[in-house]
Parts: C-alpha cells; structure tokens; sequence
C-alpha cells in the first residue's frame, strides 16, 4: 500500500511460538465477533505482525500507544518503596553468573531474596486503575 510501518528487528530470539500466539489470537478474534455481545462491546485482542526469519531472528511489527509491563511495574514498585534496579539485580545474582554449577540451595536463596523485594505483586493494580469500569 506504499506506506511506511515502524517494525523492530529482534535478534538471538525465536519467534516461532510468537507468530503462533498472534495466529491463535487471531482464531479467538473471530469467536469473539461471531458473538453478538462481544461485537457490541468491541472485544478483541490487539494482534501484530511477527515474522521469523530464522530460529534466532525475526520481526515484529510497532503497536503505537503501548506501555511496556516493565514500566508498568517499575512505576508500581516504586510508589511503594520497592523498586530494584536492573544493576542492583545483577549484582545479587553475580554470584550465580559467575559460578553456574553454584549449589543449589545458593541459587535457592537468591531466587527468595530477589522474589521478596518484588512482593507484593502489583500488576492487578495497573488493570483496576486503568480499567475501572470493566464494561
């Protein structure tokens, strides 16, 4: 159609099942359609296109207006006081990079610590501020 798409390249990662996901949200879009309610309310999966390239490259095509769920938390976590940034993270996981045949119950004790700061979940929180009529 001669128009510009803004689209990323992502390399060292498989699309394959990415490009399944959109072909199944797809599937389920139709369903949706087929039903009158759903019609009426406009429900419906924003899909995308990815398209593999090989089994360790690929492309997925812009959607404009998303926020990404990284920031989404990061937003949370600190208006609680418990954001960890990604430095801080790989700082208390080094031990683990450093040595990958670690014992197990050092890889165990990482994992809880890293988990605990990120408690309580707070991604239901994004959803109930942003949609709080779900109708």
């Amino acid at each position: 159609d001669g128009r510009d798409y803004p689209i990323l390249c992502k390399p060292k990662d498989d699309l394959r099942k990415d490009s399944r996901l959109m072909e199944f949200n797809a599937l389920v879009n139709r369903c949706l359609y087929q039903d009158a309610e759903s019609r009426r309310r406009n429900l419906h999966i924003q899909t995308y296109a990815v398209v593999p390239l090989s089994e360790n490259c690929g492309l997925i095509g812009w959607v404009e207006n998303t926020v990404a769920v990284r920031t989404v938390l990061t937003k949370f976590y600190r208006e609680k006081g418990r954001y960890t940034s990604p430095n801080e993270v790989k700082r208390i996981w080094s031990p683990i990079q450093a040595n990958p045949q670690s014992p197990m119950e050092l890889k165990r004790s990482i994992y809880r610590k890293l988990r605990k700061m990120h408690e309580p979940p707070v991604l239901h929180e994004w959803f109930l501020r942003t949609f709080s009529e779900p109708s």
